[in-house]
C-alpha cells in the first residue's frame, strides 16, 4: 500500500510514518502545496496513494480543498477502495468537515498512543488480523 501523510507538525508526521511504516510505503507532507505536489505527480503516473493521512489544521488551506481534488483524481482513473483518515485536535473539526466527506472518511482525534490506533485500524478494516 502507497500512503500519504500531510500533517502541519513534524513531530506528529513522524509517529505517523513510523506507525504506518509495516503496512506500506509512506510520504510526508507538511502542508498542502507539498501534498498537491505529491498527488499531481502521483496522477501523472495514472495512479493514487491507497491511504491518506490529511491534517484538518493545515496551515495554508483547508482540508476540504484536499478532498475535492483526491475525490475529482479518482473519478477520473475510477480508483476505488482508498481509505481517508482525517486527522483533529478535536471532534467539532470532525463534525464540521462531515459536511464535506464521504461515508467511508473516516475521522480520529490526534493522539500518539500506538494500541489506540492499532484498534482504529483494525476496525475500520485497514489493518486485518494475522
Amino acid at each position: 500500500m502507497e500512503i500519504l501523510i500531510i500533517e502541519q507538525t513534524e513531530d506528529y508526521s513522524k509517529f505517523l510514518k513510523n506507525l504506518f511504516a509495516d503496512i506500506g510505503q509512506c510520504e510526508v507532507c507538511n502542508s498542502f502545496n507539498d501534498g498537491i505536489l505529491k498527488l499531481d505527480q502521483k496522477f501523472e503516473e495514472d495512479q493514487l496513494y491507497d491511504i491518506y493521512l490529511i491534517d484538518l489544521e493545515l496551515p495554508d488551506t483547508s482540508a476540504i480543498r484536499l478532498l475535492s481534488k483526491i475525490r475529482g483524481m479518482e473519478e477520473s482513473i475510477n480508483k476505488e477502495e482508498t481509505f481517508i483518515i482525517l486527522l483533529s485536535k478535536n471532534k467539532y473539526d470532525s463534525m464540521v468537515m462531515d459536511f464535506f466527506s464521504r461515508g467511508n472518511d473516516i475521522y480520529i482525534e490526534k493522539t500518539e498512543d500506538k494500541e489506540l490506533w492499532k484498534d482504529f485500524l483494525f476496525k475500520n478494516g485497514i489493518l486485518h488480523k494475522s
